[in-house]
């Protein structure tokens, strides 16, 4: 049997004619897709019209069979079939036919709309050489041709002016003849035509994909389809399709999640769904981050834990030498000093890379210097605590310490420097600690703060709980001497002043109150007068029936500055108002105190001003 494909195939397919001789006689039709009734194989019987100058005289093969024989110099041969309503594909099919001369052309041709055969419409043509003795020639299809319902014919002409003869006896049939621009039908003769036409393949392939290892350097995406026959094509990241083939390599990815989706398509076009698969590239090194808590002298153990960038493993070494590790583990250097701590991170895509760490091995404590004891005099640091009034000094020292490593160690001292020292012997106590938490011995001194010689004798007047009066006295522990009703003088050392008072109960337009002194002027060393602004010091007070504090009001002004103080007994809280007496008299703050609050009313340097329990 010689095949002769339209399109390069390997399916010989093998239909049911089994001798060149036996052709006339099979013409049994099997179920086929006629009208409509599937089937695999059928076979049609080709009817031949005569169309020659003479007939040629029958070669021993058709005349020892009894057959007739038929012979043409032009035009040619076709045998109709049709495809039923469901449509269906042509596989195949084998002709009995020969020539001396061989060559001829096999066409699929349609009826048209006038029930004649179409060669401009021609659905398939190959050339092929028919055999110079009687055989079966093959036509299989590399890709089945897929046919609508309708009448068609398969026609074999010639392809020069070549003789042509067939063996035909005469028989029932659906044949045409082509001379000229004519076509002829004949229902008179026929030879064998083997049909391998089949229901439409409408299945899709199905792909089956075999995801790659993920993460990965180079990924490689195995798959497969149910159709052996079927082509594919592969897409990343949505990106255009190009053919491929299992397995499936993917170049210049950049690192990250990637998609592959692979699409089969087989003969007949169909086309699977994608098949899909992700995974990530991953080319990049991990690293690790590594924390130490280094040692000292208490624990020299040094403590490391390690974090990979990524999952993985990891090795380590310590100052070169392979060292045993985990994510948590400890180590005791060898010696104090400088050390290296090298973690190689291996991830699961095989990439690796080194992360070095030093730490310092350090068991020595700092020392720190000792420090003199410090003198200073406090008339320098009124200034810094004016707000309260505080007689002291600010202190700053610079305590010095060492260590073998650490260049600065910190010190830390209690009082800090910079702090304020009142009046008097404070002990400061100074520690050091280096980097490694080394911690010195304390080193102790002393700052004294010592009053400075006062410049002039002040007035402090308060009210005086025990006597339930304003109590006069002098700002530097000095003396007060009553001249007179109106006058006292304070005196200190070699100073002394004059002042000049007028009792009162009305300060700051409070009124009810029981009793108060006003300065009317002060005569600091006999100099002229000074008459500080508006101010005053008055109270009211009010008792149990054992003679106890009950309630109390305090009332002190100093120019604009008014502050009035409530105190209640029962609830032991003192209620502090903050008044601004040049702006009719508006409230600035209120503050609750637990206890009783005292002001002061004081001079200074000609200057009337208050202090509120010693905070300003």
């Amino acid at each position: 049997m010689k095949i002769h494909p339209f399109a390069l195939s390997s399916n010989d397919r093998r239909l049911p004619m089994e001798s060149p001789e036996d052709c006339v006689e099979h013409r049994t039709a099997r179920n086929g897709i006629l009208g409509g009734v599937p089937a695999v194989l059928l076979t049609l019987t080709l009817g031949l019209l005569a169309f020659a100058p003479a007939a040629a005289a029958a070669p021993a093969t058709c005349a020892t069979n009894g057959l007739s024989p038929i012979t043409g110099t032009e035009g040619g041969l076709g045998q109709e079939f049709t495809v039923g309503a469901a449509g269906g594909d042509l596989h195949a099919f084998a002709i009995a036919a020969f020539g001396p001369d061989g060559a001829s052309q096999l066409s699929i041709l349609p009826l048209d709309g006038t029930g004649l055969p179409d060669p401009a419409a021609a659905l398939a043509s190959s050339t092929i050489d028919l055999p110079a003795a009687p055989s079966v020639t093959a036509i299989a299809f590399a890709r089945p041709l897929r046919l609508a319902p309708g009448r068609y014919v398969v026609f074999l002409a010639p392809a020069t002016a070549a003789s042509w003869l067939f063996c035909v006896r005469p028989t029932a049939g659906g044949a045409w003849l082509h001379s000229g621009q004519n076509w002829f039908s004949s229902t008179i003769e026929a030879f064998a035509l083997g049909l391998d036409l089949q229901p439409q393949d409408l299945t899709a392939p199905v792909v089956s994909v075999t995801p790659p290892v993920s993460p990965t350097r180079a990924p490689q995406v195995e798959f497969g389809s149910d159709d052996p026959a079927a082509t594919s094509t592969c897409s990343v990241d949505d990106g255009a399709a190009v053919p491929c083939t299992s397995p499936f390599a993917p170049a210049g990815l950049g690192d990250g999640q990637h998609t592959v989706a692979i699409v089969a398509r087989d003969v007949m076009d169909n086309v699977s769904a994608p098949a899909a698969v992700a995974f990530t590239v991953d080319t990049a090194a991990p690293s690790a981050a590594i924390t130490i808590v280094p040692g000292n002298a208490t624990a020299p153990t040094t403590a490391i834990t390690v974090l990979l960038s990524e999952p993985g493993t990891f090795t380590c070494q310590l100052d070169g030498a392979a060292a045993p590790c985990a994510e948590s583990f400890t180590v005791v250097p060898a010696s104090e000093g400088s050390h290296t701590l090298t973690v190689t991170a291996t991830d699961l895509a095989g990439n690796s890379g080194d992360t070095p760490a030093t730490f310092l091995a350090d068991w020595t404590s700092p020392e720190v210097a000792a420090l003199n004891d410090l003198k200073v005099v406090a008339d320098a640091a009124a200034e810094a605590d004016a707000e309260r009034h505080r007689v002291g000094a600010v202190v700053e020292f610079a305590p010095v310490a060492t260590d073998n490593f650490d260049a600065q160690p910190t010190v830390s001292c209690t009082p800090e420097s910079g702090s304020f020292f009142e009046v008097g012997d404070t002990v400061v106590t100074c520690a050091a600690r280096d980097a490694s938490g080394n911690a010195s011995a304390p080193v102790s001194f002393t700052v004294s703060v010592v009053h400075p010689p006062p410049s002039t004798a002040d007035v402090d007047l308060a009210y005086d709980p025990d006597h339930d009066q304003v109590e006069v006295t002098e700002s530097h522990g000095g003396t007060i001497d009553w001249a007179g009703h109106r006058t006292l003088t304070a005196a200190i050392d070699d100073h002394e002043t004059l002042v000049n008072v007028r009792r009162t109960d009305d300060v700051a337009d409070v009124e009810d109150l029981d009793d108060g002194l006003r300065v009317q002027y002060l005569r600091y060393d006999g100099a002229s007068r000074v008459r500080p602004t508006s101010n005053g010091y008055a109270f009211r007070s009010s008792e149990r029936r054992d003679g106890s504090l009950k309630r109390l009001v305090i009332v002190v002004r100093a120019g604009r500055n008014v502050v009035i103080v409530k105190y209640s007994a029962a609830r032991d809280q003192s209620v502090v108002r903050y008044v601004d007496a040049r702006r009719s008299n508006t409230t600035l703050r209120v503050v609750r105190v637990d206890g009783l609050v005292i002001p002061h009313l004081r001079s200074d340097a000609g200057r009337m001003l208050i202090d509120v329990g010693g905070g300003g």
